[in-house]
């Protein structure tokens, strides 16, 4: 069962110290946070999600709005290897980039897990601290933003008849599904990592929606949900919903001319 991400309230707090004790890594001595500093960790200086199941906490991050210092990350030892840290880490940058913040850091044990995780997320090596724990900042001028093209979607009155057209007289290999794929290649014509989808849709169809436009570009993105939260600290017509699923991450925003544009985060490896 796929657990309920939300944002943290008070109630939560003895869920997520039991969680923040249960971990085998970055122990801290129980006294040393309190409920009263987790409470303010969440209501004053920054933002908090968990993830329940089954009524119960079993994951929680929390986020200082002020410093950028991502405050906690921990996920119970009985639900690892289920997403649910990705989960977190990816809505809690989402909010951190939308509160015009130009630097996140953060703080782990060297030699753990955790390490291992914010390194794969992006997040570069800045040194020791004092006591001995590794340093990790992420800028925001190192995000990348479009990387290339996913697709190109547009709408016919004839879809079936425009398909024929381009595949008689442009030779593009229309498959059963309306659509052809395009795989990228090096300048040796050797397959490199990467499609580009070309597909005729029904000119009755609201995929494109709320655009008024008869096409749609989809664009892969290097870190779909810190795009979309520095395309709102920007000011961007940014879709509210984000579709994830195993094809990958997907978010929406209209340009200025009222076209959508689809965003794409495409699976690891692809």
């Amino acid at each position: 069962m796929n657990g309920l991400l939300r944002q943290a309230i008070a109630a939560d707090i003895p869920g997520m110290q039991c969680v923040r004790r249960s971990v085998r890594e970055n122990r801290l001595i129980s006294m040393v946070i309190s409920d009263q500093d987790v409470r303010a960790a969440i209501e004053d200086s920054g933002r908090g999600w968990v993830v329940e199941s089954d009524g119960e906490i079993v994951a929680f991050a929390v986020g200082n709005a002020g410093s950028g210092n991502i405050w906690a990350l921990f996920v119970h030892p009985d639900h690892e290897r289920r997403g649910y840290g990705k989960r977190l880490h990816d809505t809690m940058l989402d909010w951190l980039w939308s509160q015009e913040l130009e630097l996140l850091w953060l703080t782990t044990e060297p030699g753990t897990r955790a390490q291992e995780f914010y390194e794969s997320a992006g997040w570069r090596r800045a040194g020791l601290t004092d006591r001995g724990e590794m340093r990790y900042e992420m800028q925001r001028s190192r995000m990348k933003r479009v990387t290339g093209i996913g697709g190109i979607f547009f709408k016919a009155r004839d879809p079936v008849a425009l398909r024929t057209w381009y595949q008689k007289h442009l030779g593009i290999d229309v498959q059963e599904w309306g659509g052809a794929a395009f795989r990228w290649t090096d300048a040796e014509g050797k397959p490199v990592g990467g499609t580009t989808i070309w597909t005729v849709a029904e000119a009755s169809g609201d995929y494109f929606a709320p655009g008024t436009a008869s096409f749609m570009v989809n664009y892969r993105v290097e870190d779909l949900h810190a795009l979309i939260g520095a395309l709102r600290k920007e000011g961007c017509n940014v879709l509210d919903k984000i579709d994830e699923s195993e094809y990958g991450k997907f978010g929406w925003v209209i340009d200025p001319e009222g076209n959508k544009v689809e965003l794409w985060e495409p699976p690891a490896g692809q």
